[in-house]
């Protein structure tokens, strides 16, 4: 039973959800680790997202709505909610997913693991997913698998850089975590991936393979375009557009380079770290030379891991005309 100070906040920022978000609140209060409050902050919604909200707080007196009189969007809306917790440790959840019953279990249980081994450090405890359509079916056992991610425990900067493989709706981290990574850039357009490139430049990350939600794609979430851009990339006017030379890299025109600007003009990193930060910038601004970058590219693993597509970067870098 949750407590009148509970020791974990699930955060939700909501917007005109009310499709799904009747399921994933179900989920969340089915939790097998019930020591927590559930804060959701709704972004100025104009369906029935509110009244569903307030269904869920008539029977469950730890969840607390906030509402936005204008629309913040959903960085800054997530941004606002992690600024008004006050616990040891924070959850942070989509509107339309749906939680396993003992994931808040699992990334409690190695975040005090973690801690105890490491305490006074920034911690970040993310998960695997699988993958569902609308209607709730399968598409993938395992989104780090669908994605390509390959990402262990260790140190690794380049891969948090590039591919990332954190995904929001899946961390918990503490509260000195919280600290750092307040404020978040103007410029953030995924406060996911800043989450995670400062825990891995200031603390540890847990990267657990078990899929602890079901992520679902639908036609009203920005995720949904991954499985066309799969098909996409796999297509023979793909192909023709890399030999011409016009394929986009990964991430370059990407906000990235703005957000890593920002970080090196606020926070201190060691020398190790501006050396890979560096070379990625480099990367993104098709600076220096191909042979270098694709040097660059290798070494400090800020392209996914796998041969084909390291290959297929590769030969993109040498067929830009810059």
């Amino acid at each position: 039973m949750h407590s009148d100070t509970p020791s974990l906040s699930v955060l939700l920022a909501s917007c005109n959800g009310e499709k799904f978000i009747a399921q994933q609140i179900r989920s969340i209060m089915a939790q097998t680790y019930t020591d927590f409050q559930l804060i959701i902050c709704d972004d100025n919604s104009r369906d029935a997202t509110v009244r569903i909200i307030q269904t869920f707080q008539s029977k469950y007196p730890n969840i607390i709505l906030h509402r936005n009189t204008t629309t913040l969007g959903y960085v800054k809306n997530f941004e606002k909610l992690i600024g008004l917790c006050h616990t040891p440790y924070i959850a942070l959840c989509d509107q339309d997913d749906i939680w396993e019953p003992e994931k808040l279990a699992q990334q409690m249980y190695h975040m005090h693991q973690t801690e105890t081994k490491q305490p006074a450090l920034p911690v970040l405890i993310h998960s695997d997913l699988s993958v569902h359509d609308a209607n709730g079916n399968r598409l993938y056992p395992s989104y780090f698998a669908y994605r390509g991610y390959v990402l262990g425990n260790q140190k690794d900067l380049g891969h948090i850089l590039g591919p990332c493989g954190v995904m929001g709706n899946t961390v918990l981290f503490n509260r000195t975590l919280q600290k750092r990574i307040l404020p978040f850039p103007p410029m953030l357009k995924n406060h996911d991936y800043w989450i995670a490139l400062v825990c891995e430049l200031f603390g540890t990350r847990v990267t657990l393979d078990t899929p602890l939600v079901q992520y679902r794609l639908h036609t009203d979430n920005a995720s949904n375009t991954l499985i066309a851009t799969t098909a996409t990339q796999h297509s023979m006017q793909y192909y023709l557009r890399c030999l011409r030379g016009s394929c986009r890299l990964p991430y370059v025109g990407t906000q990235r380079e703005n957000v890593l600007e920002y970080l090196l003009e606020h926070y201190t990193v060691d020398d190790e770290a501006k050396r890979i930060i560096e070379a990625f910038l480099k990367y993104l601004r098709l600076q220096g030379s191909k042979s270098g970058r694709i040097y660059d590219m290798m070494r400090y693993s800020y392209v996914k891991k796998g041969v084909l597509f390291r290959v297929k970067t590769a030969l993109k870098i040498l067929l830009k005309s810059t």
